[in-house]
């Protein structure tokens, strides 16, 4: 429910999320995001349980609270050793990865293009170095909204970003706003190589509301109209491919996208690897949550999607938090939010599904199905027939 009502959801703060640092992250590439979320519920209802219980307690009762003690004891250490759900590893991709420290929030003081020069500026210093070093990458991602408004149709920006992936030999994934000829818009993210746009376009698929678009704009206005006029441009949910095929000097690769809060939805992770994602890349825009604890949060989310899927992940960030996670969890590389800097890292190219995704909807109807019956049978161990009430 979290995930899809009000307004498409908003599948932040689950218990799954939790575990993101904890002894059970692994266990997410098996039992996926709900099914570690019903598991993490179980196991605290479980302790609850015990620990509220009255102290007297007839012999049958007392050996049934200590055999769903080891139970619950049981299924903690099994979640803490088991590793994560391996999958077939089909070569490895160098990719880097461009925060700029833009000012790019909302409300921030800067002039049109300021953004896009900060990831342009950045990806020069970043090219210095690797030629510097004797180097070179695959693949170089900048964040969300990072060329700002149509990318395609800025001749300028175009020549030069084209330019940056000709001295790089390498592709560049950029974020832009996009409009459509009807006039709608959307969150965007656009593959440019060294002749320019490559066609492979990706469209958020979950804006956000009351940011990216306002629902029911007129009721809304009638009690905050000043906040709701700050909502201009009523974003689109896309629906194009969750994957984009991109050429690289290490091959064609098929790159899963989600765009920021994409990463905390379900239906993404499995629109991504049903489409034959080998690695994710998140590129995000963090800046309206300033140096609140939220970017932290979705990398941690982030990491958890990068388990349960089996694919590396690189979240990049305007402003941070940004890192390179592998398939295992383990961050590959990371930048301190809020400086300009350039994340590179060699990351394996996956293929394949994890029994997560696999098998998740069954267990979130299976963890949905207990939940009922449960309910329903302590409403009936609680019922007392009149009679019985009365005396």
């Amino acid at each position: 429910m979290q995930s899809t009502w009000p307004y498409g959801g908003f599948a932040w703060g689950r218990l799954a999320h939790t575990q993101a640092n904890g002894w059970f992250a692994e266990s997410v590439s098996w039992l996926g995001f709900a099914g570690l979320s019903g598991v993490v519920a179980l196991i605290a209802a479980l302790a609850a349980g015990i620990v509220c219980a009255p102290r007297r307690l007839p012999d049958r009762v007392r050996h049934w609270r200590l055999g769903v003690a080891g139970v619950g004891v049981a299924t903690l250490l099994l979640l803490a050793l088991v590793p994560a759900a391996p999958l077939q590893q089909d070569g490895t991709l160098r990719v880097a990865a461009i925060q700029g420290n833009s000012k790019s929030g909302i409300f921030d003081d800067r002039e049109s293009g300021d953004v896009y020069r900060d990831h342009a500026e950045g990806t020069e210093r970043l090219l210095d170095e690797l030629e510097a070093a004797g180097e070179s990458v695959d693949l170089i991602v900048w964040p969300e909204n990072s060329a700002e408004f149509d990318l395609p149709g800025n001749t300028l920006r175009d020549f030069e970003i084209a330019g940056l992936a000709k001295r790089a030999g390498a592709p560049i994934v950029a974020g832009s706003i996009l409009q459509d000829p009807d006039g709608s818009y959307t969150n965007s993210a656009v593959v440019w190589d060294a002749t320019g746009a490559t066609g492979a376009r990706y469209d958020k698929r979950f804006p956000v509301p009351f940011a990216e678009y306002m629902p029911n704009r007129e009721f809304f206005h009638l009690f905050a109209p000043d906040l709701v006029d700050l909502v201009q441009l009523e974003y689109q949910a896309g629906e194009r491919p969750a994957v984009l095929d991109i050429e690289t000097n290490a091959g064609a690769i098929a790159a899963g996208i989600a765009i920021c809060f994409d990463i905390t939805f379900d239906e993404q992770a499995e629109a991504m690897v049903d489409g034959g994602a080998q690695l994710i890349l998140a590129p995000t825009n963090n800046a309206d949550f300033g140096r609140t604890d939220e970017s932290a949060q979705q990398l941690q989310i982030a990491r958890l999607r990068a388990i349960e899927t089996g694919r590396a992940l690189v979240n990049i960030s305007t402003v941070g938090t940004s890192a390179v996670v592998a398939p295992t969890g383990a961050m590959l590389d990371e930048l301190t939010p809020f400086t300009a800097d350039a994340l590179v890292a060699e990351v394996p190219l996956v293929s394949g599904k994890t029994p997560a995704l696999q098998f998740g909807g069954a267990l979130a109807g299976f963890w949905m199905l207990l939940g009922a019956a449960c309910a329903m049978w302590g409403a009936l161990a609680g019922y007392e027939p009149r009679r019985a009430r009365k005396s």
